[in-house]
């Protein structure tokens, strides 16, 4: 995501697919929630389906437990080490995104994740209604567009210095990898800021 703001991402699959309304939008990650759908060889996943749903009914959406049972390296939610995170500077990464790179190490060839940006949930009825309004849908399909075009001058003017801070991250990220020995498989959900939780929402410091 590059704002808080329809259509939320830069030029590519991600955007098409989201302004063509698709039901199936390919992300890095997804906060809140995550599944993945069974493959048809596999009833691995019935214990993580609801009861009232047969293990055949490969149209329901479970969550993997395999990688989470794996004895000798499973799956976790995590944070970065602290040596990194204090590395020549303060770097954070969320677990909502970390996660997903980890499970790129178990599904290196097949795993993608997908968003379907047509289910609306909120933490309020008051939110929910927002959300769903007919003003929301006609920023949305009317103005979306544009402000894609705004987004996409604004990271032109910006190109330079937003490829910097990145190749600052990534080498911050190798230079501890150097010094350690260890693997940082998330590099890309790093941020040099503190996210702190405060009574009006996330704080960036």
């Amino acid at each position: 995501m590059i704002a808080i703001i329809y259509p939320f991402f830069p030029q590519g699959t991600t955007r098409r697919q989201l302004l063509a309304q698709e039901n199936n939008v390919q992300v890095k990650s997804c906060w809140n929630g995550m599944g993945i759908r069974p493959p048809l060889s596999s009833l691995s996943f019935c214990p993580f389906l609801s009861a009232h749903f047969h293990c055949s009914w490969l149209t329901a959406v479970s969550l993997n437990a395999l990688p989470f049972q794996n004895e000798t390296n499973p799956l976790q939610f995590r944070a970065i080490a602290s040596s990194l995170s204090l590395q020549d500077g303060y770097l954070e990464g969320s677990e909502a995104c970390l996660i997903h790179a980890d499970m790129q190490r178990y599904f290196p060839a097949h795993h993608k994740t997908f968003l379907n940006p047509l289910v609306r949930v909120s933490y309020t009825p008051s939110a929910f209604e927002s959300q769903n309004s007919i003003l929301q849908m006609f920023l949305e399909r009317i103005i979306g567009p544009l402000v894609a075009i705004a987004y996409d001058v604004r990271d032109w003017c910006l190109r330079s210095r937003i490829q910097g801070h990145f190749a600052a991250r990534r080498e911050k990220v190798r230079e501890w990898e150097r010094a350690t020995g260890k693997e940082e498989v998330g590099d890309y959900c790093l941020i040099d800021q503190m996210q702190l939780l405060t009574p009006w929402g996330w704080a960036h410091v």
